[in-house]
């Protein structure tokens, strides 16, 4: 199956713009191998060398969702990270694909799916991943891909010990270090913002100006504004209330903070944990679209399952987020950290 590249559109015009065409392409094959292990080939069928970068896509060997899982009664619920990931990862996070060459990556999807009911289940992965534009890891451009399907007969015993192995495994990687000083003060401040955002947001989802929701989600139709109100409805309560949820660390407590990740999310333990690199970030730019603390914390908010539980289909930005089509964007991270933003800044 194939990978297709996207040209990103100037951003004066990206909300104007016609989709992002692909052009450059990467062949994904997937293989099942012994119960829930899956082999994904990556080949470079080009002329030229791709550098792509492994955080958050398929070749990353953190537990992100790599593929979608789902059987007879539908999605199986994943248990592993979300990440945010900034624009400046260094050179150890991406993978060179010479022309011609293929890479393999093998996983358990038993380790971030609860497959314990075991059966017959679906398995395919489809999404974006970016690469270097020329080798230059600051110049990152967009690739669209669906893989091959897959049908496994699972032993649901195997999977729930695998999964039962993961969190094991996180629990023992865990440090609980209570946010003290600067970083709790950024963190009760982030709160804050987070709260203020979702209110807007929420506000202009129902009622606001219906340019603005299909520039974001391709609709201003009663039921897209049903569903991002919601989604910011949720997030504002959560903000607002004692419920002691989301938990919030400023400590790496699965030791993922690496390859550019500058935030992530356990999505079933609503769980967000902030890397060294977000407090780098100013607390709020009220210019439109920029990415700020508070920008990451809506993004990040939006992946917790007491909210919507996003995914991010390895979409990072203004223009890529706009790029994607209506029934990604609805479920899509960053398109609604970035219409929150516009909101709140009047843009």
């Amino acid at each position: 199956m194939k990978f297709f590249a996207s040209v990103a559109t100037i951003a004066t015009l990206a909300a104007a713009a016609p989709k992002a065409r692909f052009t450059t392409s990467l062949d994904v094959k997937l293989e099942l191998q012994e119960n829930s292990r899956v082999k994904a080939t990556v080949t470079n069928p080009g002329q030229e060398s791709l550098k792509v970068l492994k955080t958050g896509s398929i070749l990353d060997a953190s537990p992100v969702q790599k593929v979608s899982v789902s059987n007879i009664d539908g999605a199986a619920t994943f248990q592993g990270i979300k990440v945010y990931i900034g624009p400046h990862a260094d050179e150890s996070a991406f993978q060179e694909i010479p022309a011609g060459k293929s890479v393999e990556v093998t996983f358990d999807i038993a380790e971030i799916f609860d497959l314990s009911t075991g059966g017959k289940y679906n398995i395919y992965s489809s999404g974006n991943i970016r690469y270097a534009e020329g080798g230059d890891i600051d110049k990152l451009r967009s690739v669209s891909f669906e893989s091959n399907k897959l049908h496994a007969n699972v032993d649901g015993t195997l999977a729930a010990a695998a999964l039962s192995s993961f969190h094991q495994n996180m629990k023992r990687a865990t440090i609980n270090s209570d946010c003290t000083g600067s970083r709790r003060q950024a963190l009760e401040t982030a709160r804050q913002n987070t709260y203020n955002i979702a209110v807007k947001a929420a506000e202009a989802a129902r009622s606001g100006p219906a340019k603005k929701m299909t520039e974001y989600f391709e609709s201003a139709s009663q039921n897209t504004r049903s569903i991002v109100a919601g989604t910011f409805s949720k997030m504002a309560q959560l903000y607002s209330s004692q419920s002691g949820k989301p938990d919030i660390y400023c400590r790496d407590i699965g030791n993922y903070c690496s390859g550019g990740v500058v935030a992530y999310t356990l999505p079933p333990q609503n769980n967000i944990v902030y890397c060294s690199a977000w407090f780098s970030y100013p607390a709020l730019n009220s210019a439109c679209r920029q990415v700020d603390q508070a920008h990451i914390s809506v993004h990040e908010s939006t992946h917790l399952s007491l909210t919507k539980g996003t995914d991010d289909y390895g979409t990072y930005g203004y223009e890529n987020s706009i790029a994607l089509p209506a029934s990604q964007n609805i479920n899509h991270a960053d398109t609604y950290a970035y219409f929150a933003h516009d909101t709140l800044s009047g843009c």
